[in-house]
């Protein structure tokens, strides 16, 4: 069994508008959850609370965050920049639904449609890019080899052999976009043979932001509801892809150093 799972509620006052700083101090603190930021969630636009437990500040956002117990949750949301403009955080407790039980059942078709991981890595975003997009790179951190074309079009293959975390694997890559320095696209997992669309393949997303001297990196994978699985293939791939960026990422951000400095 993994660690328990929380849920944080953002709260601001009202009126309360980000500034550029405060972007940059949230970005800075959701970074430093590093792989506990299960899912980075995302901000709301209006919000309202029916009943009569109406809040004193509104909800503006939510994150899911792995930790080893509430306390431990705790002490990572009390460093939340929302409560140095007087807002709050709200930590709830996950409860992990038995299979087959209640409206988890009905859910899970919207839940596992994407997978959002983030790393901060000590290297320029050229450098980055270099290191996702470059075939000659990509089989130092994530695969065991790998031959692509890295232009818009371009086609490939990875492959999975000792990396793999469950078993050997090979899947054809077609990128879709590449802007060096800023974003890596392409669609994988597709069957071979077949050209790549929403219905047979995922979209994975690299996105680089500049952060001091080093680099922000954004890895989206979407598509995963468009495949017409049942809930436990989705809900395997799902875990099993989790899991997976976590542990690449965290090779790749090693990685993109030691080639940095030599």
């Amino acid at each position: 069994m993994g660690m328990p799972e929380f849920l944080f509620l953002y709260r601001a006052p009202d009126g309360y508008q980000n500034s550029g700083e405060d972007i940059a101090d949230w970005n800075e603190w959701l970074t430093g959850i590093g792989a506990d930021l299960v899912d980075v969630g995302s901000p709301v636009a209006e919000s309202s609370t029916v009943g009569s437990g109406a809040s004193v500040v509104h909800l503006t956002g939510y994150s899911r965050v792995t930790a080893a117990d509430r306390q431990t949750a705790e002490k990572i949301a009390a460093r939340c920049p929302a409560l140095a403009s007087g807002g709050a955080v709200e930590v709830a407790t996950l409860i992990d639904m038995p299979e087959g039980h209640g409206p988890r059942m009905g859910t899970v078709g919207m839940e596992y449609g994407s997978i959002t991981s983030r790393v901060r890595i000590d290297a320029s975003p050229d450098v980055v890019y270099e290191a996702i997009s470059r075939p000659e790179h990509i089989k130092q951190w994530w695969t065991n080899d790998a031959d692509l074309d890295p232009v818009p079009g371009g086609s490939g293959v990875l492959t999975w052999e000792n990396r793999a975390r469950t078993r050997p694997f090979t899947t054809p890559l077609t990128v879709v976009e590449a802007v060096p320095g800023k974003r890596f696209t392409f669609r994988w997992v597709y069957p071979h043979g077949e050209a790549p669309t929403s219905s047979n393949s995922m979209l994975v997303t690299f996105v680089l932001v500049p952060d001091g001297d080093g680099t922000l990196l954004t890895v989206t994978e979407e598509g995963m509801r468009e495949q017409g699985w049942e809930a436990a293939q989705l809900e395997a791939y799902y875990n099993e892809h989790v899991a997976g960026w976590r542990r690449h990422l965290d090779d790749l951000a090693v990685y993109a150093v030691s080639f940095t400095t030599g």
